[in-house]
């Protein structure tokens, strides 16, 4: 009779402790489920977001295909000058600021935007690549066309000038096109009196 209590007092424990480990089973089982729901939940969220996105997308305007010459028109300079030497290898063009406030025509004046940008480019051709970009200084006033001078392949020399009521300077540049510096060669300042 021992041996038979015995026994069922162990198949008690088992049953006991199988059926806890099936209800944890079940528990995380459960848990398991939840967790899965949750993931296909945020997955509809997401892909809901993204067809919204889509949509959108499709009904924004999109920006319309323009010609070269619109393009130019709606660029953010003006080419103000193309100085060109014919023993030169390169082109400067000079550009300002658009403006509808300012005098666009001209850079660097005290009655335009404050910067000239520079440009280079390597002549008039077909096969020429596009324009590089060399900087964007304050030149103190416009550029005097007919002070330009090329100094060999990598200096470009020019004046600025700058005045009003009675007052008049010119300052003497020197930009290195490679590198890109400016430099101030020298400066004169005139007055008048009334």
């Amino acid at each position: 009779m021992k041996t038979a209590s015995s026994f069922i007092i162990t198949l008690m424990i088992l049953f006991i402790f199988t059926g806890c480990s099936v209800t944890t089973s079940s528990t995380e089982v459960l848990k398991e489920t939840q967790a899965s729901e949750e993931v296909k939940l945020a997955l509809e969220e997401t892909q809901a977001s993204e067809e919204i996105k889509l949509v959108l997308k499709e009904t924004q305007p999109q920006a319309p295909i323009l010609s070269p010459e619109e393009e130019f028109l709606n660029s953010p300079f003006r080419v103000v000058a193309i100085f060109h030497e014919p023993k030169s290898l390169y082109d400067i063009i000079v550009a300002a600021d658009r403006s509808d406030e300012l005098n666009d025509t001209i850079c660097g004046s005290i009655y335009s935007g404050p910067y000239c940008h520079f440009f280079i480019e390597e002549g008039y051709h077909v096969d020429t690549p596009a324009a590089k970009y060399i900087g964007s200084y304050r030149t103190e006033g416009y550029i005097i066309s007919d002070s330009v001078e090329f100094i060999g392949d990598t200096k470009f020399r020019f004046k600025s000038g700058e005045g009003d009521a009675g007052w008049f300077s010119t300052i003497e540049w020197e930009l290195d096109v490679e590198s890109g510096e400016l430099i101030e060669l020298n400066r004169e300042e005139y007055s008048v009196d009334y």
